[in-house]
């Protein structure tokens, strides 16, 4: 694969798109609309009473996760956590939150069965914006997961990494992780190389701004499945629309070994829905509605 010569499709159009869909569902929905003309922000009182969020049970493991997401921030504005609409940052929580209510359920075994293509026997744990602790002294980063699944398969552990996109399209880098990035001497790169999963020499091919974020998510759950000594399933959860996150995880693909495919699971917001009214309590309909409703953006 000729460096620097593949062209990835805008993220532009599909933000566009999605950033109409979030004032339209704001003014049907709650009847308000944003505050700010290029975000869709929520008025305060309506960002500090939860309406960012499915329910009161999403609204309280926010809350578990990040004490002060309802208290203002400096500026003594509401936090983007609670106010932000479209920005991606809230969406873990209303995707896998109203789940965590289920522990141990077959239907919810069945379900994250079918999203990450093995079978599993239960889903114990549902944490957010987290990173093992000795994982993460691998990479010697920030790096977490949106949403982490401890589950089981039979008497095997298994660890679902998952990352949600929304709008998002190429990100810079970072001083330091440019400089790390491209020195063969550090743990990003060391890593790749020792890995099972990932091509030798690939990361020449990764460290640029449009694969860096997803290798360095996908190299977490490398180490997390070493140093838990568990399987590993590394999850792209991203909207159909949003062709640039589709154009990501292809050429991402190439990089990886058959070992490195069976752990890699690039999956939209829609095959998520189909998956979840196929395989999830009846109970959760309402919740179903919801993100079909708010996140899935009909086409222009």
């Amino acid at each position: 694969m000729a460096k620097n010569r593949i062209r990835y499709p805008s993220h532009k159009p599909f933000l566009r798109v999605a950033r109409s869909h979030q004032r339209l569902w704001l003014r049907i929905h709650f009847g308000i609309e944003s505050t700010d003309q290029k975000r869709v922000l929520l008025p305060e009182d309506e960002a500090y009473a939860g309406l960012n969020f499915f329910s009161n049970h999403v609204c309280e493991l926010v809350k578990r996760r990040y004490r002060k997401a309802f208290q203002p921030n400096g500026k003594d504005r509401p936090r983007t956590l609670v106010s932000d609409a479209l920005r991606s940052e809230h969406i873990p929580f209303n995707l896998f939150a109203p789940l965590s209510k289920y522990p141990c359920s077959d239907n919810l075994a069945a379900f994250f069965s079918v999203l990450c293509g093995t079978e599993l026997t239960s889903i114990d744990q549902i944490h957010f914006e987290y990173a093992d602790p000795t994982a993460r002294s691998m990479l010697d980063d920030n790096t977490a997961f949106d949403a982490y699944v401890i589950a089981q398969q039979s008497n095997r552990p298994y660890a679902i990494c998952i990352e949600v996109k929304y709008t998002e399209g190429p990100y810079s880098w970072g001083a330091t992780e440019k400089r790390r990035m491209f020195d063969p001497s550090d743990a990003y790169i060391r890593l790749s190389e020792t890995s099972a999963e990932i091509r030798p020499l690939s990361f020449k091919n990764l460290h640029n701004r449009h694969l860096k974020q997803i290798w360095r998510n996908y190299l977490l759950g490398v180490a997390t499945a070493q140093r838990k000594t568990c399987d590993f399933v590394y999850i792209h959860l991203y909207p159909e629309g949003n062709l640039y996150q589709a154009a990501v995880c292809s050429h991402f693909a190439h990089h990886l070994t058959k070992k490195g495919l069976c752990a890699f699971r690039p999956t939209t917001y829609e095959n998520f829905l189909r998956a979840a009214v196929d395989q999830l309590h009846g109970d959760l309909l309402p919740w179903i509605k919801y993100i079909e409703k708010r996140y899935i953006v009909p086409p222009s």
